[in-house]
Parts: C-alpha cells; sequence; structure tokens
C-alpha cells in the first residue's frame, strides 16, 4: 500500500530542464564551449557539484572550476527562472489531491535548499510537502538512495510504503535502490534513459493514478 509520494522537483514538477540547460549552454558558450549541446545533458539530474565538474571537463581545462561558479552565478542573477511559469500543467491539483487523500508528500532534489524552497514557493504548492530534502540534507547524491530513504524516515514511512516520482536515470536508480515503486514522468525532449522506471506517466495525474492503484 502506497502512503506517501516522494517527489524529484525539475523536470518532475516544472520544465526545469529545459530552462536550466538554455541556461548551461548560454553560460558554456560565453566561456568558450563549441562542442555539441548534446554532450551538456549528461547534467540532468545531477547535484550543482557534479554539474560543475561535467562542465569543466567539457571546457577541457580552459577553465578552473572557480571561475566556471563565478561565471555561472552571475548569469543565474541576471537569468532567474520564473518557476511559476513553467510549472506543469495539472502539478497544483494533482499534488493538492494527494494530500487531501491523506498521502504523506516530501519534495527530494539534488538542488540546494534554497533553490528548492524558492522555487516550491514561486509554484504555490510549498504547503503541499510534509517534508523537504535537498543538497544539503545528504552526504550521497542520486543515484545513491540516501535522499529517498531520508524522506521515508523523516515522513515515519518504510521503503515499500513509499512511491518515487522521477525523470532522470540517478534519480530512478535513487529510487530503485532504496526499495520503492518509481514512476517516471516519461521524457522524450532529452533522450534519457527511463527504462529501470517500474512505471511510466505521462503527467501528475497519470502518477495519481498509478498510486491509488497500488492502494
Amino acid at each position: 500500500m502506497i502512503r506517501a509520494v516522494l517527489s524529484d522537483m525539475d523536470g518532475v514538477l516544472c520544465d526545469s530542464e529545459r530552462a536550466y540547460m538554455r541556461q548551461t549552454i548560454a553560460i558554456m558558450r560565453q566561456l568558450g564551449y563549441h562542442g555539441p549541446d548534446s554532450a551538456l545533458h549528461a547534467v540532468i539530474g545531477t547535484s550543482m557539484q557534479e554539474t560543475y565538474r561535467i562542465m569543466t571537463g567539457l571546457l577541457m581545462g580552459a577553465v578552473s572550476e572557480e571561475q566556471l561558479r563565478q561565471t555561472a552565478d552571475a548569469y543565474y542573477l541576471a537569468h532567474p527562472v520564473n518557476y511559476r511559469a513553467i510549472r506543469f500543467p495539472g502539478v497544483k491539483e494533482a499534488f493538492e489531491a494527494l494530500h487531501h487523500s491523506g498521502i504523506r508528500l516530501a519534495c527530494c532534489s539534488s538542488s540546494p535548499k534554497a533553490s528548492v524552497e524558492r522555487a516550491l514557493g514561486e509554484m504555490e504548492i510549498r504547503d503541499l510537502f510534509d517534508q523537504v530534502i535537498s543538497a544539503e540534507d545528504v552526504a550521497h547524491q542520486k543515484p545513491d538512495p540516501e535522499t529517498y530513504l531520508k524522506a521515508a524516515e523523516a515522513l515515519g514511512m518504510k521503503p515499500e510504503e513509499c512511491a518515487v516520482y522521477e525523470d532522470s536515470p540517478a534519480g530512478i536508480e535513487a529510487g530503485k535502490r532504496a526499495g520503492m515503486l518509481v514512476i517516471a514522468r516519461r521524457e522524450t525532449g532529452f533522450r534519457i534513459d527511463q527504462s529501470q522506471a517500474d512505471e511510466l506517466a505521462e503527467d501528475a495525474w497519470k502518477m495519481v493514478e498509478i498510486v491509488r492503484r497500488e492502494d
């Protein structure tokens, strides 16, 4: 019986992966990167630390990680993401339905805590989540299962009582390794591998349908 839904944020609650990718490409071009955009898809679903490691590697040592961080911070400050505008249709209503039916909710993201809190607030869904687990709350990022196991513990749930709502291969693997049902929001734009998920959902309402079916 599913009693909790542990949801990733980026690419699941909002179309932020595409927004972040546009930012990433712009930053890399600014720093002299001339490779294919597709090589940058490797950062999807990773922590900021891993994202910067990948980006620095693609720059072939021409820019230090500290220089990259400074450039990225300045770009993000000048071009903030409007999370309200990119919230996926039906997300607020679907999670409200889960909340009102007694399903416990946690947002589990590899992004910094401040970013997650701001995004959930802008999307007008922060109050629906009982717990928020971010990069600062764990020692090991996805695909390690720590994020999801910590969320389950915080909610007082057993792993088998939890469903994970994800999109990235790292997040899907984390949910599987945590021993939870993994529902992936279908993603075709970046052609990422979602084959390890237990279920695929076209949107949040389909995820809700799957969760209710498991009751």
